[in-house]
């Protein structure tokens, strides 16, 4: 049998999932982008009451209240201001080149926060009482290999020449993946494009979708098989999206987002015995360094024009933590906002997202498949195979978020500047300037 390298990789998409003792996996806080947000960078502010009175009034009409819908042009979120007249201030940027928001999103992440979506449950409780609580789960997705593929897989690489299992592995990985919506509604805007960047992410991690300046898991693979001579034994890598490094900056319930990124994180996985996926407890090198690079270029990836469901992404995870800061922080209570319209009566669109998903797999052959200057570097006689098949996750929760006071008066400014400088008591967006 010819030397070659295997590679298969599924994850999980879900907004927390805590490490256990001993995984070799990825952190948050690893290969961070050095962007921040500067209070002087908010440019924009939205009325939470102008867009639900909008919408209300629009009672479910199709075409009616898109500019409510996409937030009057706020094109990023970067934290929120109390107004004691009963509102709440989503501050941003309207930055051109940017996606739209979404409204759906928050309102989806607000019912997940306040525990609309929690299933009830019962028990008797040590007085003999019944007592009703809610199972809170995280909100995310995961599209999955089923196990019985991946055991397919195994003896395939176990029991077959290289030509062989170039042929028959595409086969396998093309049987069905389960896709799931965890903690959210199944088909909402949150769900589907989880969902989506869950799928796209197969293929730029394998290079199908290739992006510039970020080598896939295959390429990286490769250049390390020809400086080394010699394949690794490859291993099965879970990917997936999460919470990044946090910062977020408050005083008197106002919030600035001063970092909210977005990581990919993984770790390595064996299928056990029973049929079922564990961490190795160690380190596959090369889907280490596809995770922090993309991490790291994930504000620019998410700013190119065909990657735009990266920003789709990265506009749920700010929904998700605007959400949870607004319950945490009692911001409606202490505005006297009224949520009953946004939790029981606000229509949310539904899309087409699938249950099962078709299995995407790359064969990669060298020399015949590598680029002219990789190719050229080959011993004679030789070919390698590299293949993946599986699934990514998307993780929501935050597995580093600091909130801190601002004892520099940086958020107490940028909060007067935008009650100041709003033009009316009914305006539903307005230009802000916020000085040094």
């Amino acid at each position: 049998m010819m030397p070659f390298m295997r590679l298969i990789w599924s994850a999980l998409l879900v907004l927390a999932i805590p490490a256990s003792a001993g995984y070799a996996q990825t952190t948050a806080t690893d290969c961070a982008p050095d962007r921040v947000v500067l209070p002087h960078e908010v440019d924009f502010v939205v009325s939470l009451a102008a867009v639900q009175s909008n919408l209300e009034r629009c009672q479910g009409l199709a075409d009616c209240g898109e500019d409510a819908r996409r937030l009057f042009g706020l094109k990023r979120v970067d934290g929120f201001v109390l107004d004691p007249a009963g509102d709440i201030l989503f501050v941003g940027r309207k930055g051109a080149g940017l996606g739209p928001l979404d409204f759906d999103d928050f309102v989806v992440m607000l019912r997940h926060a306040m525990h609309e979506y929690a299933p009830v449950t019962h028990h008797i409780d040590a007085q003999g009482r019944r007592v009703a609580t809610r199972t809170l789960t995280a909100p995310g997705v995961t599209i999955d290999p089923r196990p019985e593929s991946i055991a397919a897989l195994n003896r395939l690489v176990e029991n077959t020449t290289l030509a062989q299992y170039a042929q028959d592995w595409p086969l396998i990985c093309q049987t069905p993946m389960d896709a799931k919506t965890l903690g959210i509604p199944h088909g909402t805007g949150p769900s589907a494009k989880m969902m989506f960047a869950d799928a796209m992410l197969k293929t730029i991690s394998n290079g199908l979708s290739p992006v510039p300046d970020l080598p896939s898991v295959h390429d990286r693979n490769l250049t390390r098989f020809l400086q080394d001579g010699t394949p690794s034994s490859g291993s099965m890598t879970r990917y997936w999206f999460s919470a990044g490094l946090h910062d977020i900056l408050e005083d008197n319930g106002d919030y600035l987002f001063r970092r909210a990124n977005v990581a990919l994180l993984d770790e390595a996985e064996h299928l056990t015995s029973a049929g079922e996926f564990a961490a190795t407890g160690q380190t596959n090198p090369v889907a280490r360094a596809f995770s922090c690079d993309m991490t790291r270029q994930f504000p620019d990836l998410m700013d190119q024009p065909d990657l735009g469901y990266l920003k789709d992404l990265d506009d749920v995870f700010r929904w998700g933590l605007v959400a949870q800061l607004l319950v945490s922080s009692d911001a409606f209570a202490r505005t006297g906002f009224d949520t009953t319209w946004l939790l029981k009566q606000a229509p949310v669109r539904l899309y087409d997202v699938p249950h099962e998903f078709t299995g995407v797999s790359r064969i990669y052959r060298w020399p015949q498949d590598a680029p002219a200057d990789l190719a050229r570097k080959g011993r004679e006689g030789l070919h390698v195979v590299f293949a993946s098949c599986g699934g990514v996750s998307v993780d929501l929760r935050e597995t580093v978020k600091t909130v801190r006071r601002d004892a520099n008066g940086r958020v107490a400014h940028l909060s007067r500047t935008v009650l100041l400088q709003r033009p009316a008591p009914t305006a539903r967006s307005w230009r802000v300037k916020v000085g040094p």
